[in-house]
């Protein structure tokens, strides 16, 4: 009988992947900065070595990231941790009414692999403006004489 130990080590096969590939959202133009909306965090079936790494939040179709949301994760354990998208700063729906974000979930493999969740943030309109005028003073003559 001869005994035989066989280790087998993970290699980086597996991208990170989300449940689903685009969520939406919707905020209040009054939504306060620094609330926090749960997001599905990725999952990677490789060994926790070669396992997510991190989240990069970026505007769609940009390498830039985002002026007003962000990404926030906590390790709830070894093997659990929560994803939340950050609101930064107040919204605007005049100004702009609709947020399109990317996150990269990337993992720690070298290379490193990478999945993506799409975020449609749609800002609902608050009674946030007073009507205005368009004029300051309106002025106009009018007719003495009745019509006949």
């Amino acid at each position: 009988m001869i005994r035989v130990r066989l280790v087998i080590l993970d290699i980086n096969d597996n991208a990170p992947m989300f449940s689903r590939q685009r969520v939406s959202i919707a905020l209040s133009e009054l939504t306060p900065p620094k609330d926090l909306f749960p997001l599905m965090p990725a999952t990677d079936v490789d060994s926790p070595a070669n396992g997510v790494a991190g989240y990069r939040l970026t505007v769609l179709d940009s390498t830039r990231p985002s002026d007003f949301f962000d990404v926030r994760v906590t390790d709830v354990n070894r093997s659990t941790s929560e994803l939340r998208l950050v609101l930064l700063r107040p919204l605007d729906h005049e100004t702009a009414d609709r947020h399109h974000l990317r996150v990269l979930a990337y993992d720690a493999g070298s290379p490193s692999l990478t999945g993506t969740l799409y975020i449609d943030v749609t800002v609902e309109d608050a009674n946030d403006n007073a009507p205005e005028f368009d004029k300051e003073l309106y002025s106009t003559v009018l007719s003495s004489t009745p019509p006949r």
